[in-house]
């Protein structure tokens, strides 16, 4: 359900649990549009801002929600310089974070990257944010986002500076699914993030969309510290049937269950004997004969 505001903030709201007219509650304060809002506490809630941000308003509805819900996951729309401050500290009891599809400039980054209101968060998607490697720089850098266990920073070419700055980060051993899917990645920056001994929980990793190749797909079957992964994907990257057949049967990657390979043009016959042969080790695969 979508509500706009006078302010120009739409709130986007998913599930019904609890009820309560939250901008009534505020129009009764301050002659505002009366607009009811459905509640939901752990579900995401999205807020578009616009130039015209009223920021009385935003911490009013802030502080009515920390009340409501002990933890909040929040997906912002258009932030700016001016703001992206402010919001970040009303964030207090927020554990997800979603800034994907704004174009976060480099103090924005440093903002979120510094802020203490965020020590606790858990899930932080930055796709297509336009960070590049020196706003990767900046987040890999941060003791406060050290609890982070999903990260998405897909769609930013940070390429292969940007994949050796996370590899060598200290501050993502706690992550456990990594997308950096669509970000001009060679198989050089593969290989760095297939030796990082600051990514050894990670049970899920998306490379799709990269400039890896069997080389790449190579040093990620012969990983000694990437063991845990459990789902991995590969998809319209420029692997061949060697670099499929090295990660499925001659690699490390023993608890490996999904694995994405799609838009490689990997022939029918080799599709079909990893498919068979995850069939039967791991018991299923999400890679099916004839998507290739």
């Amino acid at each position: 359900m979508i509500r706009p505001t006078a302010s120009g903030i739409f709130v986007v709201i998913v599930g019904v649990m609890s009820t309560f007219n939250l901008f009534a509650m505020y129009a009764a304060q301050q002659s505002c549009a009366n607009t009811l809002v459905q509640l939901l506490s752990q579900e995401q809630i999205t807020i578009n801002i616009r130039d015209n941000l009223d920021r009385e308003k935003l911490a009013w509805y802030s502080r009515i929600l920390a009340n409501q819900a002990p933890a909040l996951r929040i997906k912002v729309e258009n932030i700016t310089d001016d703001n992206i401050k402010y919001l970040l500290s009303l964030c207090g009891k927020v554990y997800a974070l979603n800034l994907s599809g704004n174009k976060l400039s480099y103090a924005n980054t440093q903002a979120l990257a510094s802020s203490d209101t965020l020590k606790c968060l858990s899930s932080l998607i930055l796709s297509k944010s336009c960070i590049g490697s020196p706003g990767v720089t900046v987040i890999a850098g941060s003791l406060n986002l050290n609890s982070l266990s999903v990260l998405d920073l897909s769609k930013n070419d940070i390429g292969d500076s940007g994949a050796m700055v996370i590899a060598n980060s200290k501050n993502f051993i706690n992550l456990k699914q990594l997308n950096l899917g669509a970000n001009k990645i060679s198989s050089e920056g593969v290989k760095k993030i297939a030796k990082s001994e600051n990514l050894i929980n990670l049970s899920d990793l998306n490379l799709c969309n990269n400039d890896l190749d069997d080389e790449g797909a190579e040093e990620l079957a012969k990983t000694e510290t990437l063991d845990k992964l459990c789902s991995l994907e590969l998809c319209s990257c420029k692997i061949s049937d060697v670099g499929v057949l090295s990660i499925a049967f001659n690699g490390n990657l023993k608890n490996l269950k999904k694995f994405y390979f799609s838009g490689n043009g990997i022939s029918s016959q080799t599709g079909s004997i990893v498919y068979r042969y995850f069939s039967i080790i791991n018991g299923y695969t999400d890679w099916y004969p004839g998507n290739h």
